[in-house]
């Protein structure tokens, strides 16, 4: 039986988190979050199934497990092809949405943060920008962003989701054609505008932006 490994820090914003539907300036968001202080931030994906190691040797650079597509090989990185290959093997069967938040919250946390997209591309909700997501492609077919707000609308927790400027997926159009070099604008427009929309679409929620 594999073993899926969960990494979790403490959350700093980075890039975009989503909550509940709620009216809120700027200003009332960032008091919020300054208030909230204690939360969890995991990292959750294919990437969880090496587990840091590439053919029996821990990745380079640093220890990272999320980054091995890139640092995996170091330095050349995990090919595509053989790094897509992972998708095949990522079925945490034990995943429950609801025990997850509920430890969460009896810890104390106000809110809860997983990665939706992170650089490799691959998406943790069915995603109609790109067929490399876990419901079309990994053989555990469920929807885990959409069972966590599930979850946390039942026990009135804070949800959020982080996504990042990567790979795969994205709009039809002359500026978005593969291996075209693209400044971080193009990468927005290209990859996670279109990403962003399905999930909101997708989770019924609303995206607060956060910069760091």
């Amino acid at each position: 039986m594999r073993t899926f490994y969960i990494f979790c820090i403490l959350f700093i914003p980075v890039q975009i988190a989503c909550v509940e539907a709620q009216s809120l300036s700027g200003q009332d968001r960032m008091d919020w979050w300054n208030e909230a202080r204690f939360g969890m931030f995991i990292h959750f994906g294919i990437y969880s199934v090496p587990s840091g190691v590439y053919n029996g040797e821990i990745m380079g650079r640093n220890w990272y497990a999320e980054w091995i597509h890139m640092q995996g090989n170091w330095p050349n990185g995990i090919p595509e092809k053989e790094y897509k290959k992972f998708a095949k093997q990522f079925n945490p069967k034990s995943f429950n949405a609801d025990e997850w938040i509920r430890m969460a919250k009896e810890a104390g946390m106000k809110y809860f943060l997983i990665t939706a997209k992170h650089h490799d591309g691959f998406a943790l909700w069915p995603t109609k920008v790109s067929k490399y997501n876990v419901v079309d492609a990994t053989p555990f077919k469920r929807d885990i962003l959409g069972e966590l707000a599930s979850a946390c609308k039942n026990m009135v927790s804070n949800l959020g989701f982080i996504t990042r400027i990567g790979r795969t997926g994205g709009i039809k159009g002359e500026q978005c054609l593969p291996g075209r070099p693209m400044n971080w604008v193009q990468n927005l427009k290209c990859h996670s505008q279109p990403r962003l929309s399905s999930m909101i679409i997708g989770t019924k929620s609303v995206c607060h932006k956060y910069t760091n």
